[in-house]
């Protein structure tokens, strides 16, 4: 059975572990959800389905891997470099690996700022 990734209809959270699940060339289902049209954004497509999939804690991105069931971008992403041997191998890789993974997160929170909240100004 394939992995199956799911995620809103967009990149954002989801587009990292795209990435890495396509230069793994890993065979995947991407599941995505639409949300409805602004300003209500109906998420209903998501909310009928969320506590229906057996995750710990419902939240998108989500990545079913048989009986693994992740959410949350940065912890699929560890599973995912782990999995496929793209993690460290000595403390010192894991712990600089720690600290790029936070530190594109901090710059893609930034980003969110600009490309997302200030768009009316802009």
């Amino acid at each position: 059975m394939r992995p199956v990734l799911g995620y809103w209809k967009t990149r954002c959270l989801a587009q990292p572990i795209r990435l890495l699940l396509a230069y793994k060339r890993v065979d995947y289902e991407d599941k995505q959800y639409e949300a409805g049209d602004p300003p209500d954004y109906d998420k209903t497509c998501w909310f009928s389905v969320k506590y229906n999939l057996g995750l710990d804690f419902p939240n998108l991105p989500y990545y079913i891997d048989g009986d693994v069931k992740l959410s949350q971008t940065l912890a699929i992403l560890r599973y995912l470099g782990r999995k496929y041997d793209l993690d460290g191998k000595t403390e010192e890789e894991m712990r600089r690996i720690d600290i790029l993974v936070n530190d594109a997160m901090d710059l893609t929170i930034q980003l969110w700022d600009v490309c997302y909240y200030n768009y009316v100004r802009i």
